[in-house]
């Protein structure tokens, strides 16, 4: 009895183990695994940029005054040498004209200065003044000078700001300034400002200018300040993005890093650029969060780019970094549990599912980063 017992136990054990071996193969057999193994892995920033310019050319004003033309449309394309403005400095004007006579006395008195010199010398030579009296002379005559070379210069740097060049100032005298200032008279009151280089001609903003006060669209009767922006002519052989990034990443941005620009505004085109530089010294009132100025710049576009993309045009902008090899595994295989996150690995030695604490690292949008607890070769369980 004791004997029949014993074997039927035995065979119930022989057909429980029968079928917890299919149960285990056909569970196994759903089972989603991978190998751990370390792999590159590219983390990405993501800003909103606007595009401008690759390069710029700053037309400043030089004297205060107002707009009296304006010959071009905002956005024109424009080549070197094209009139732009118009401008009109009474300012200017009235004081150019004082130099003019201050100039023409200051070579009057040194003309009488310089003839009463050669008399005092050849007195002083016969012995008929004195010494003081003759050194005396001589200092005035100097003085005088100076001032001839101080008005000719001042004259010369208003002749500068109005471009006006090609004129003798040193043969200008009392009978000959009447006629000189009917010749300057127009060219004082209608300054031109031209094009310095080919390009395309944009109204000054604070986004282009590097944050200085933009003054935006002139036109006929605005008002100027010497040292004013007037326009920007922008390069668009290529373009650039000025970006803030967050005090949290900024050690995750280096020169020369890959960017990709996508726009809504330029569909179906991808960019390629790099980072060129990166301000060591926080943006002012960047709030709770500082944020530092990073610039990157797509160097060269295509013609069909540069059909496609306008200056202004909103973009993102993503920045790449490719992270050393490291072992990554799927978000949805982790777990947290006890404050700890936990992966289940297949244990080879026995074939059975085991869990295994890990430290994670950086995510992306679908992997994530085990800094510690995973080997290479070991099988993570996904899912089953």
């Amino acid at each position: 009895m004791m004997n029949r017992n014993i074997n039927k136990l035995a065979s119930y054990a022989l057909m429980l183990l029968v079928l917890l071996s299919l149960c285990y193969a056909k569970f196994h057999k759903e089972m989603k695994t991978i190998i751990a193994e370390p792999r590159k892995s590219i983390s990405t920033l993501y800003y909103n940029g606007i595009v401008s310019p690759i390069a710029i050319h700053n037309i400043i004003s030089s004297v205060d005054g107002y707009v009296l033309k304006r010959s071009f449309e905002y956005g024109q394309y424009v080549k070197k040498g094209d009139l732009l403005f118009e401008i009109n400095s009474p300012d200017l004007d009235r004081q150019f004209h004082t130099a003019i006579i201050e100039y023409l006395r200051a070579k009057s008195n040194y003309k009488n200065i310089a003839f009463q010199s050669r008399g005092i010398t050849k007195l002083y030579d016969m012995g008929l003044v004195s010494r003081v009296a003759y050194l005396d002379q001589v200092s005035r005559l100097q003085h005088s000078e100076l001032d001839v070379f101080q008005t000719e210069k001042k004259i010369n740097e208003f002749l500068s700001q109005i471009g006006q060049t090609g004129l003798d100032i040193e043969s200008l005298t009392m009978e000959k300034s009447e006629k000189v200032y009917d010749v300057l008279k127009t060219s004082l009151s209608k300054i031109n400002i031209n094009a310095p280089e080919d390009g395309f001609i944009l109204f000054s903003s604070s986004t282009l200018i590097g944050g200085e006060t933009g003054h935006g669209k002139l036109n006929p009767g605005s008002a100027v300040k010497a040292g004013q922006s007037l326009a920007i002519i922008g390069d668009t052989s290529g373009i650039a993005f000025d970006i803030d990034v967050n005090e949290a990443n900024f050690n995750d941005i280096k020169i020369g890093q890959a960017a990709r620009i996508t726009s809504s505004s330029f569909k179906g085109l991808v960019l390629n650029g790099k980072v060129i530089s990166i301000s060591h010294q926080a943006n002012p009132e960047a709030g709770a969060m500082q944020t530092y100025a990073v610039r990157i710049v797509v160097p060269l576009l295509t013609k069909t780019e540069r059909k496609d993309i306008q200056i202004g045009m909103s973009a993102e902008v993503a920045l790449l970094s490719e992270e050393p090899p490291t072992i990554m595994v799927p978000v949805e295989s982790l777990y947290k549990y006890g404050g700890r996150y936990w992966l289940y690995v297949i244990d080879k030695r026995d074939n059975t599912i085991k869990p295994v604490p890990v430290l994670t690292g950086k995510t992306t949008y679908d992997s994530i980063q085990i800094l510690s607890g995973l080997t290479a070769g070991d099988e993570v369980v996904i899912s089953y």
